[in-house]
């Protein structure tokens, strides 16, 4: 009898869903306010496809921006604009790029009171993004994009600023897992979370 795989969609919704449960059993223990807020306004579903959920902020974000040495980031990968929000806490200004405009961002930032110190571009193709980015100065990059498609040209883009942090970046055979296997070992961090393997972060230190 052959094994039932399942399609791309289904696939997603159900890693969607898992992320979503894991939120909802992890936030007591949960100390970023951003995240916290969000979570008392919006419910667990807002998280269902964030690559923020519970304890990134504090393991991933806090530990590498939260030295307050940066003064901007750049983020590819907006959706409902929490990873923003949560990066807003330690710089001064966060650029985000996504294909998609989705409303519900802005009212995630006013609620929050980080609109003001988020810019958000709408892109329409590649070379759209790249003319913006290379005008852009920020000290740290979130790719967080399209990861089939985009991960290395997105790294190309933003590693000027000598400090990537790569989503997914264990998912072994996946783009961002290839990109970072090709970096110097001694410049690459590893955030693991044992409870969702593709959603392992690394973050590259190019200094």
């Amino acid at each position: 009898m052959p094994i039932e795989i399942p399609d791309q969609e289904k696939y997603l919704e159900l890693k969607y869903q898992r992320m979503a449960r894991i939120v909802d059993a992890k936030m007591s223990r949960v100390t970023d306010p951003i995240i916290k807020k969000v979570y008392k306004k919006f419910g667990v579903n807002i998280f269902r496809r964030c690559s923020a959920p519970a304890d990134y902020s504090e393991k991933v974000f806090k530990d590498t921006m939260g030295h307050g040495k940066f003064v901007s980031a750049l983020e590819i990968g907006t959706l409902n604009g929490i990873t923003a929000a949560v990066m807003s806490q330690y710089v001064d200004k966060v650029y985000t790029f996504d294909i998609e405009d989705y409303d519900k961002k802005y009212e995630i930032w006013e609620y929050l009171g980080v609109r003001d110190k988020i810019k958000f571009y709408k892109i329409n193709n590649e070379l759209e993004k790249a003319d913006i980015i290379n005008k852009l100065y920020f000290d740290i990059a979130y790719i967080d994009g399209d990861h089939l498609h985009c991960t290395w040209s997105d790294f190309f883009l933003t590693r000027k600023c000598k400090h990537c942090i790569i989503h997914e970046a264990t998912l072994e055979s996946s783009e961002p897992w290839k990109l970072v296997q090709a970096l110097p070992k001694k410049q690459v961090k590893y955030f693991k979370f044992a409870f969702i393997k593709e959603c392992t972060i690394a973050y590259w230190n190019g200094e």
